[in-house]
């Protein structure tokens, strides 16, 4: 016998004798994935147990092993269709590779009903074969991995973080990156023990910037706001608005982490002096903010929580920039809101602005103007129609038509219903929307004169 002999191997007995049974071979190649299979011929020789990269024939490999083990569970192996196994001087390639397959039959020339060569009546009848099935079929109860996991589950799941901070301490940083740590950090301010907010506090003082724009870490710096004593706050307050272009990541952060992180330590601040501190820090990036879809949150909080004469310098770089926040389309928000938050004399120079510019912002998609004045409108006179016709501007001049006061409309409608313009307004895609109001409060006015015409005899 050569030096090679392999041993027995009823697995890759069927295999090698696959002329007999070749209706294995297409179920057997279902179990591998195509890369790792090497084609020879029509049957792959991994399914074949065919090794095409050696010289010395059949070679018993990892893949061998499992597939003997599992004919071994199908109860597949038969002694009569399993003969002796071969030599390791077996020709490398045998003749029936690549020839006709012949239907199956067993010694005494009878058609095989076993499921390892009536693969299909095994699907119908037990489901053994079926790729589909076949997990199933592996997935026998085993009672000692049941029993482990039996007892696994019954054991107390052990905490993955102390209940005392102390043995967190120098930690409690590193602790906070990670999303289960922060959780227990934030059930740790909950629990409002001045001794852990205070540990808490010290640990993770200096790196407020990276707490509040991170995704996990910006809900711990909100619970930490809410326990933190006045003097805590100053200090947070003083790191935050330390570094104006941390100021400004913080509000503006893409993901709106640090901007609702800092609406919150608005929200929180009590002390005069710390918000003072914070509008002055504030006033310095207004008009970046008011322009930027996070960023002019930012401010709204600031005008909804602190008092008118905390936020007057934010008011001030407001009127200085009216045009430029005002037709843009975060900053009009921020305009309607100083609007209506503002003292008589900030409102005041606001309306000036936006009076100067009336005509300008009443053209713009996002331009603002907050009410119908008599100054408003007399810098619009003798340009209703052209606005009329403008896909913007024609909302302002209907606003006007319907809600200024007789005295006001008055001059708007004589205007529009005299214009030489007036038929191609009717036509108008935009305008005749105008000319339709227009010319139905006209016809109000004239049943109501005729009515006042009437009763004057009596």
């Amino acid at each position: 016998m050569g030096s090679h002999h392999l041993g027995a191997n009823p697995v890759r007995s069927i295999l090698d004798y696959s002329d007999r049974f070749p209706a294995l071979s297409p179920e057997l190649c279902e179990f591998y994935h195509p890369d790792q299979l090497h084609c020879v011929g029509n049957i792959h020789p991994a399914a074949a147990g065919f090794d095409n990269q050696s010289s010395y024939g059949f070679l018993e490999t990892l893949n061998d092993r499992n597939l003997e083990f599992n004919f071994n569970r199908l109860n597949l192996s038969s002694p009569n269709h399993h003969p002796q196994p071969l030599l390791a001087s077996t020709p490398p390639i045998p003749s029936f590779l690549n020839s006709p397959v012949p239907t199956p039959v067993n010694r005494n020339n009878i058609r095989c009903q076993d499921a390892c060569c009536n693969p299909h009546g095994a699907r119908r009848d037990n489901r053994v074969l079926s790729s589909r099935n076949f997990g199933n079929v592996l997935d026998v109860p085993n009672p000692i991995s049941s029993r482990l996991l039996d007892q696994s589950r019954q054991q107390p799941k052990r905490a993955k973080f102390p209940a005392s901070l102390k043995e967190l301490r120098g930690k409690i940083c590193m602790v906070a990156k990670d999303q289960e740590g922060c959780q227990f950090l934030q059930t740790k301010c909950e629990g409002g023990k001045p001794e852990d907010i205070e540990m808490i506090f010290n640990e993770i003082k200096d790196h407020i910037f990276e707490l509040m724009t991170d995704a996990s870490m910006n809900y711990l710096a909100q619970k930490l706001f809410k326990v933190c004593n006045e003097r805590q706050m100053t200090h947070i307050v003083v790191s935050v608005i330390s570094d104006d272009n941390n100021l400004t990541n913080i509000c503006l952060n893409s993901h709106g982490y640090g901007t609702r992180a800092m609406q919150k330590l608005i929200e929180l601040l009590k002390s005069a002096e710390d918000r003072s501190l914070m509008v002055s820090a504030l006033r310095r990036i207004t008009l970046t903010l008011t322009k930027n879809t996070n960023g002019h949150h930012v401010i709204q909080h600031c005008l909804k929580s602190f008092n008118v004469d905390e936020v007057q310098p934010i008011l001030n770089v407001v009127a200085d920039n009216c045009l430029d926040i005002a037709t843009d389309k975060s900053g009009c928000c921020v305009l309607q809101l100083c609007v209506l938050h503002a003292d008589e004399a900030s409102k005041e120079r606001l309306m000036t602005e936006i009076i100067e510019n009336a005509l300008d912002l009443s053209e713009h998609p996002y331009g603002f103007i907050p009410e119908v004045t008599a100054h408003i409108l007399k810098k619009l006179a003798g340009n209703f129609v052209n606005l009329a016709m403008n896909k913007y501007a024609s909302n302002v001049v209907e606003k006007c038509v319907k809600d200024a006061p007789d005295e006001l409309s008055t001059p708007i409608i004589r205007e529009i219903i005299n214009s030489p313009n007036f038929l191609g307004l009717i036509q108008h895609p935009f305008g005749n929307y105008v000319a339709q109001s227009a010319l139905h409060i006209a016809k109000v006015w004239s049943q109501v004169v005729k009515i006042d015409q009437t009763l004057i005899p009596l």
